[in-house]
């Protein structure tokens, strides 16, 4: 969905002390891009704008004007995790949002998996690398409160090549294998039962319905309020409308965890995936 990334980026600047003294003509763009009837799908934008390029030049320069205003208050950091999966076009809001804040008090940190184009100013971006079949191996052990070498059957080897060392889709392949019964823990040693099985589940991660397969109620009805959101949305609020249908959403929650659909990316709030 174009722009879910820089909404879930001016929302929370949006909500920072100083951000009310930007040009009232910012507050009210920003306003309207984060509001929550805002939807921006299929390259769908305001009509004033010929293309997404302009709209994002339009966005960018209004959240500039917001950071000045925060920054003013009192200097700022952003963080931006996992930049690389920002949609192309929040790249480029971002890009044009802190191009002319060479001279603000800000500094921005970003963590990402692979190499990101430039944004636009100083940014120190921490590169995560893929963990390495080693380290896959003292993860899944440590789940266990085994040693490293508590790898039988060759299990951490093949998790790491299903992986591709990332370590949120290895625990999500642990925690299914051992649900289902294809993995299992005998005297400190993994044993997996049935390897067809176990290549089958492996293979799910990397598409959507396999994630989504055999949802509740409960958990597609949470995903939806995180889809039409498209963006933060804090625990409470989350809870109190899925609470509604009668079902414990919290259960609900820690199935789209595991299965890497929402994911808490601060103290109180939830986002998709």
């Amino acid at each position: 969905m174009l722009f879910r990334s820089a909404r879930g980026v001016a929302s929370q600047l949006l909500a920072l002390p100083g951000s009310y003294g930007a040009a009232p003509s910012a507050l009210a763009a920003v306003g309207e891009f984060v509001s929550p009837v805002t939807v921006i799908i299929d390259g769908a934008i305001p009509p004033t704008f010929a293309s997404v390029q302009a709209y994002a030049a339009h966005l960018g320069q209004a959240i500039s004007e917001l950071i000045a205003a925060v920054a003013d208050e009192r200097p700022l950091v952003v963080l931006l995790d996992d930049i690389d999966r920002f949609d192309p076009a929040s790249r480029d809001v971002l890009a044009h949002a802190f191009r002319p804040l060479h001279r603000a008090r800000l500094m921005v940190l970003a963590a990402a998996r692979q190499d990101v184009t430039d944004l636009g100013c100083p940014t120190a971006i921490a590169l995560i690398a893929p963990l390495s079949a080693d380290e896959i191996g003292r993860l899944l052990s440590a789940v266990i409160g085994r040693p490293a070498s508590s790898d039988a059957d060759g299990f951490a080897a093949a998790v790491h090549t299903a992986s591709d060392g990332n370590p949120f889709r290895a625990m999500w392949l642990l925690r299914e294998a051992l649900e289902r019964r294809l993995v299992e823990v005998r005297e400190g040693r993994f044993h997996v039962a049935e390897w067809g099985a176990f290549n089958a589940l492996s293979g799910q991660w990397r598409t959507a319905a396999g994630r989504l397969g055999s949802l509740d109620e409960s958990a597609v009805r949470m995903l939806s309020h995180l889809a039409v959101a498209d963006g933060p949305l804090e625990d409470t609020l989350l809870l109190d409308l899925n609470r509604r249908g009668g079902d414990d959403p919290s259960a609900a929650l820690r199935v789209l965890e595991r299965r890497g659909l929402a994911t808490r990316r601060s103290s109180a709030a939830w986002h998709l995936g």
